[in-house]
């Protein structure tokens, strides 16, 4: 029998991995019945890798193309739509409402025109048109704003989804880990189907370790892409008022990252030398958990309390809730709602963007161009103050509109020129992110 052909409840399957503590057959007079049941040899192990490898690639699956749908919104409405709002002269500022755990563009335009004592007559000029620039506007700019807001929630969303899943693939990793510790003792958690010996279910477990130290890589890659995207859109706001522009390199660098992490299938390696290459990083794996203290508190932890039967992933894939509390979503999220110098927000950002993807190198450039600014700073206000084009050796600064060239000294630098800008808008225009419809945003 083919594992394509297997229906089996998600739920069986699931309990059987995740079920603690193992019980040695020769403890038990009536021992478990084995997941699977009727299936045997080789058919057993390959459907039981595959089902489970399905469960968590849906998941990327899902994340993946919700993520992809809050970037074309962006890359074909939201970087015009932010460019549009510096152009209004009216601060705003991008923000997470704490109550209601969903991004909001927050500005405010006067319903009257309001002058001060102190005014001069340029002041009372330059006040006039703007105010008539953004109510001329007002209706056009809510639009905008509310495709953005719905982009940067629906990136938010995504990010708690994934680091759960993350945070989860851990602790699977730790369930595994001391089954082939039982294991390796005798213990069993049921007997073993017809023709499937210890070793063809420790075989698939250490399969299993590898798939899932895979998947959380995989995870971790499309985490920081989507947190180096919201901070990238961010930095337009009124605490930098940065290039929109510069959300083009971001987004083409997470595509280029995507192309080359498409996600393993999951059915069980077909190539022997392959399937032995993984099952031995599987082993690798478990030493190096084994060996872990964050094993060792996690098995002290969980032998004071009672643990669910179906375990930690069962209720991540049925329903995924609340924000998780771990340490490093809690950094991210910083990143997005934090009010301190956005060069420092993306100096975080580089330190955990994973070494050698496209994002990492775009981040990491941007902080470098970023700093030359730095160094600069004055320099490049007066000349822009007097009307001459800013130094090459700032990048390229936003410079289109009052609101801009009040932030220079806050902006963050990510193309050396404008012919680096309309190159990279240029490759991104040949993407899916920008041939591919966006999706419908509800209203």
């Amino acid at each position: 029998m083919s594992s394509a052909n297997l229906v089996l409840p998600r739920r069986s399957l699931l309990a059987w991995l995740s079920v603690t503590p193992l019980l040695p057959l020769a403890c038990s007079p009536r021992p478990a019945a084995a997941p699977l049941a009727h299936l045997h040899g080789q058919d057993w192990v390959h459907g039981a890798y595959g089902y489970y490898a399905r469960s968590y690639l849906d998941i990327q699956s899902s994340a993946e193309r919700r993520t992809h749908d809050a970037y074309r919104v962006l890359a074909q409405r939201g970087i015009a739509s932010l460019d549009a709002l510096q152009s209004r002269e009216v601060p705003f500022f991008i923000r997470v409402d704490p109550a209601s755990d969903r991004f909001a563009i927050e500005r405010s335009v006067p319903d009257r025109l309001t002058f001060t004592a102190d005014m001069s007559e340029a002041d009372r000029q330059a006040a006039t048109a703007d105010w008539k620039l953004a109510r001329e506007h007002i209706h056009t700019d809510y639009d905008q704003i509310r495709v953005l807001n719905w982009a940067l929630t629906s990136l938010l969303q995504q990010l708690r989804r994934i680091r759960g899943t993350i945070d989860h693939t851990r602790e699977e990793q730790f369930r595994l880990t001391r089954q082939l510790t039982d294991l390796s003792a005798g213990a069993l958690p049921f007997e073993l189907p017809y023709q499937v010996t210890p070793r063809d279910y420790e075989h698939v477990l250490y399969l299993l370790l590898e798939r899932l130290d895979d998947d959380s890589t995989r995870l971790a890659i499309m985490e920081s892409s989507i947190a180096a995207v919201g901070l990238t859109a961010r930095a337009t706001d009124a605490n930098s008022g940065s290039l929109a522009a510069n959300l083009d390199k971001v987004l083409f660098a997470v595509v280029e990252d995507a192309t080359r992490s498409e996600p393993r299938p999951a059915d069980y390696p077909g190539d022997k030398s392959k399937d032995d290459e993984l099952a031995a990083r599987g082993r690798q794996i478990y030493q190096r958990i084994v060996a872990s203290p964050e094993y060792d508190s996690w098995l002290r932890e969980d032998k004071n309390r009672q643990l669910q039967q179906l375990g930690s992933f069962l209720a991540l894939v049925d329903a995924l809730t609340g924000v998780p509390a771990s340490s490093v979503y809690r950094e991210l999220v910083d990143l997005w709602t934090g009010n301190g110098d956005y060069l420092v927000y993306l100096r975080a950002a580089a330190s955990f963007l994973p070494g050698g993807s496209s994002i990492a190198r775009t981040v990491g450039d941007a902080v470098d161009k970023t700093d030359k600014l730095r160094k600069t700073a004055s320099t490049v206000r007066d000349l822009v103050r007097n009307g001459s084009p800013p130094p090459t050796v700032a990048g390229l600064l936003n410079t289109g509109s009052r609101f801009a060239r009040s932030r220079l000294e806050r902006q963050l630098v990510f193309f050396e020129n404008a012919d680096e800008a309309r190159a990279v808008r240029s490759q991104l225009a040949g993407t899916d992110l920008l041939r591919t419809p966006m999706p419908d945003v509800p209203r």
